[in-house]
């Protein structure tokens, strides 16, 4: 249950920055199923990890890191976008959020490539 109330709780304050976004309030919420599905996923995988030790099934640790970084990869590969695509359509990469970032000066292009990607859809199709 804390697990689940601490990102419920993470993913209201989060909707004060929905509200920072549009404060005409249509975007209020749009953040908070990324924040509290975390928690679902956390379960999920918690789930899985005791399923497998209760059988008896030893798994080397090589393996198991590695299918945890697969999972988690996969994750996020999943649920990013909950918390991306409502921004991007709210045009929020069209505008300069600071107006200095050592980002820009690293990696120039790379707030554009990460819009592109986020908005992409399966197969690199449009969402």
């Amino acid at each position: 249950m804390q697990l689940y109330v601490g990102f419920a709780v993470s993913g209201l304050l989060h909707c004060a920055g929905d509200l920072m976004v549009d404060p005409s309030g249509k975007l209020f919420g749009a953040s908070f199923p990324f924040f509290f599905f975390q928690a679902v996923a956390i379960t999920f995988e918690d789930t899985v990890i005791d399923s497998v030790q209760r059988s008896g099934i030893k798994v080397p640790l090589g393996l198991a890191r590695a299918v945890g970084y697969v999972w988690a990869i996969s994750w996020l590969c999943v649920s990013g976008p909950w918390l991306f695509n409502w921004r991007l359509y709210a045009g929020v990469t069209e505008s300069e959020p600071l107006p200095i970032s050592l980002i820009d000066y690293v990696a120039p292009n790379l707030g554009t490539m990460a819009a592109r990607l986020a908005a992409a859809g399966p197969l690199g199709t449009q969402a």
